[in-house]
């Protein structure tokens, strides 16, 4: 009894040993309530970001895009930029940096990526997201002699350069629905340590939800951390060229070289993006598609840059001998090709008709077109197979980059917190 006794006061003890030990941080919430959470957030990076509002027609456009095809970014954002109530379609929130960057990262790179391909492509990520946002800066603020255009991509690159499909090599699982939950958001009024909002991001990203889509409840939190840790172990780092930002593009895989900018663009303005034999991209997972059209559909898919025909001519179904690819470039992507009368780009074929490459070749199979493409994506820059493969050997991810795109320099591009204040 008396040994009861004696547990039951040390145990009153103990409960009061904790009640006092806890009773400040309770009088602290009570007392402060919501602005006491904040100061758990007081040393994060809040970036302002554009997303449409839940229910718009902009969101339904997001919860449908597994459905769209891979090469289709182009053809979405035609339709954002056509709605004349923009404003009421979209909402401006604040994401935490790290949540942002580790979001877009998950919808650019495989499950399975390796850390040092991770680590390259977190460079690439970074080095636009800081052109876009020095490219916000006020007029007043810029260098007088400052480039015109220092926005994401270059005035004259073709449509879908840089553009990254959902299906990235290794992703099985297309981009879910714009899903619900712990978004790791804040309304875009959050005061004192966010950014201005004169400076807006619109880039897509993954929640930490739709990460867990993708990679499945076992396969998160290691994937999570990965993309993390490639962010932090290449924290600020960028690449420049002649001081300023570099163009980098990326896509899934060539069709054993990559192209150079030169013949793609017509411009000496990115002397790094050059012609790189990548053997490798050979054994890329759906390296050759095989696709076949009616004639008809191709007409009418390719009917924006067709040239205007007499009349007679117009309701004229094309056959096989109205098409013919005149050149290609010394990648052996698609140059010129003929279409009827029109002599179009192998880019502009592609982006018409939702092709996985500009890398094809043509032939009649029963009466249709039938298209045999090798690589996916434009062919430009980075090739991730290849990166992913030069990782696995033991390369590390300043090696990628310069193999890709040499005479860049990586440099340190300066906190985030300096580009948004």
């Amino acid at each position: 009894m008396r040994q009861r006794a004696t547990w039951q006061k040390f145990k009153t003890f103990g409960s009061f040993c904790l009640i006092m030990l806890l009773l400040p941080y309770i009088v602290t919430v009570f007392v402060h309530g919501k602005d006491f959470e904040a100061l758990g957030n007081k040393d994060k990076v809040f970036i302002n970001v554009r997303k449409p509002k839940a229910g718009s027609s902009l969101a339904q456009m997001e919860s449908i895009s597994d459905t769209v095809e891979a090469n289709s970014e182009e053809n979405r954002a035609g339709i954002w930029n056509g709605l004349s109530d923009q404003e009421k379609e979209t909402q401006i929130v604040q994401v935490p940096w790290e949540e942002y960057f580790v979001g877009i990262m998950g919808r650019e790179v495989p499950v399975n990526a390796e850390m040092e391909f991770l680590k390259a492509q977190a460079v690439l990520l970074r080095t636009k997201l800081y052109q876009e946002l020095d490219a916000q800066e006020p007029a007043a603020t810029q260098p007088a002699d400052a480039p015109e255009n220092t926005g994401q991509q270059p005035a004259d690159a073709p449509e879908n350069i840089g553009q990254q499909p959902a299906d990235a090599p290794g992703n099985t699982t297309q981009q879910p629905a714009d899903a619900q939950g712990n978004t790791g958001q804040q309304p875009a009024d959050t005061p004192a340590s966010g950014p201005s909002e004169k400076k807006v991001l619109d880039e897509e990203y993954l929640t930490r939800e739709e990460l867990e889509k993708k990679a499945g409840s076992s396969e998160v939190e290691s994937y999570y951390n990965n993309l993390l840790q490639a962010m932090r172990d290449t924290e600020n780092q960028v690449l420049l060229y002649q001081d300023d930002y570099a163009f980098l593009p990326f896509h899934q895989s060539s069709n054993g070289t990559t192209r150079s900018a030169q013949e793609v663009m017509g411009t000496d303005a990115y002397p790094y993006l050059a012609v790189r034999e990548c053997p490798l991209d050979k054994d890329a997972d759906d390296e050759m598609l095989i696709t076949s059209f009616d004639y008809k559909d191709v007409q009418a898919k390719c009917r924006s840059f067709l040239v205007a025909v007499a009349e007679d001519q117009a309701n004229k179904t094309y056959q096989f001998s109205d098409f013919e690819i005149i050149s290609h470039d010394s990648a052996g992507y698609v140059q010129e090709m003929r279409i009827g009368e029109t002599v179009c780009t192998g880019d502009q074929f592609r982006d018409a008709m939702s092709l996985a490459s500009s890398a094809f070749s043509i032939k009649d199979t029963n009466g249709k077109l039938q298209v045999t493409t090798t690589g996916k994506g434009h062919g430009l820059g980075l090739s991730q197979w290849t990166a992913q493969q030069m990782a696995k050997s033991g390369k590390n991810y300043e090696e990628i980059l310069q193999f890709f795109f040499e005479g860049t320099t990586l440099t340190d591009g300066g906190p985030v917190k300096e580009k948004i204040e």
